[in-house]
């Protein structure tokens, strides 16, 4: 028997085509993890017809559609440095990107010319395959996701270059600028501290794609708040623009 595909993708269309999409959201400005969660259990509700072996939470798919969600702007963020993100669910924008979302996924245009059957049809095979000894994985297993696995970088890349001297600069620049908005002198000593990390972790070429891009969106993403008045607080923002286009193959 030939190895199935991921099923990650079928369930994700699948989420984008029910009622999941838009129902249990959190209200109001909440941490990350509960909006992951309410993704985890629209899941496993409306999959329950599909029985255990296909409705599971797929936290790293989960995962995934929080973090695309946040960057087409339908999440809102707000980032404190010490208790991290808080997100706001924007109603209207969130029904954009779906619609979006369906109007150009292959997966969805099949359903809608061959309707619910379809994700019978292909639920019934992942669990009749996942019992199968010749059935590896297919994305029955939540199997670590490259960005929690250690890989490594494109070190011979133009962007990778870029990024290595953007933050080069940027290190040069909070060493020699006097203009650091609102930071206090403790806070820029902590600024140098977590983008030098930053900078040495991306040099050394091998990483976690997830754990750097957190630790860059924390670090970036604060002195770009603090800062926002000064040079560096612009500069921020963009070298955490740099790092996500960078990174964003592996997350």
């Amino acid at each position: 028997m030939n190895e199935l595909p991921a099923i990650e993708p079928s369930v994700e269309t699948f989420f984008w085509l029910s009622s999941a999409w838009k129902n249990g959201w959190p209200e109001g400005w909440v941490k990350r993890e509960l909006f992951v969660e309410s993704v985890q259990n629209q899941i496993v509700d409306k999959l329950q017809r599909y029985g255990p072996k296909v409705s599971r939470p797929y936290p790293a798919l989960s995962e995934d559609i929080v973090s695309r969600l946040v960057e087409a702007g339908a999440i809102k963020t707000l980032t404190n440095p010490v208790s991290g993100d808080y997100h706001h669910i924007e109603n209207t924008k969130l029904t954009q990107y779906r619609n979006n979302w369906v109007a150009n996924d292959d997966l969805a245009k099949q359903h809608s010319a061959i309707g619910s059957r379809l994700f019978e049809d292909i639920f019934a095979v992942y669990t009749a395959a996942s019992g199968n000894a010749g059935f590896r994985d297919g994305g029955m297993a939540e199997a670590a996701p490259a960005s929690d696995r250690v890989v490594k970088f494109s070190d011979n890349s133009a962007p990778f270059a870029e990024a290595v001297s953007r933050l080069d600069d940027f290190l040069a620049v909070l060493d020699s600028t006097n203009d650091y908005g609102e930071m206090t002198d403790p806070e820029i000593e902590v600024a140098k501290l977590e983008v030098r990390e930053i900078a040495e972790a991306l040099k050394s070429g091998l990483g976690r794609p997830r754990r750097l891009w957190n630790q860059a969106k924390s670090t970036f993403g604060w002195i770009g708040t603090v800062a926002a008045e000064a040079v560096i607080g612009a500069a921020a923002m963009g070298i955490l623009a740099l790092l996500y286009n960078l990174l964003k193959v592996y997350l």
